[in-house]
């Protein structure tokens, strides 16, 4: 009986997981304008390791889902970031190649050496103020971004 009842403790926690994570859709300070400017001269993208029922939910949500042309996630993939798989899956649907392409993420090891690794240019959003690699392209508001590209 105890089986029985973990394993519906466990569904229904998995459940209301999803349902409720997708309504705390809180964007940072800037979001719309730097997605404005981006899309304009670029084609954006997204590699996420969250759950894709989640990310979908939250994209849709918060009104942005229509600024990105491919949304490449982990649980599809198979692997998370900073796995070089999902780098160079994502490159592979985005159409596109390491040159002409930069990665901006928020977590250091995941995004930025992840994507370092395979070849590609990086950018982190380190709105947490962490200790970086002094050759690191770092921002601490998105409209920083402005100064790379």
């Amino acid at each position: 009986i105890n089986k029985v009842i973990e394993k519906e403790k466990i569904f229904k926690l998995s459940e209301d997981y999803i349902t409720h994570l997708t309504s705390f859709n809180n964007l940072f300070e800037n979001t719309i304008d730097v997605l404005e400017y981006l899309s304009v001269k670029y084609k954006l993208h997204i590699i996420t390791n969250g759950f894709e029922e989640v990310q979908q939910k939250k994209l849709s949500r918060s009104n942005i889902e229509h600024y990105f042309k491919t949304v490449t996630n982990s649980e599809h993939v198979g692997v998370k970031k900073p796995n070089p798989i999902i780098f160079n899956y994502a490159i592979e649907v985005a159409k596109t190649n390491v040159k002409r392409s930069i990665m901006i993420g928020d977590n250091y090891e995941a995004d930025i050496l992840g994507a370092i690794d395979v070849g590609l240019d990086a950018i982190c959003f380190n709105y947490h103020n962490e200790e970086l690699h002094e050759d690191i392209k770092e921002i601490n508001c998105l409209l920083e971004i402005k100064n790379y590209l």
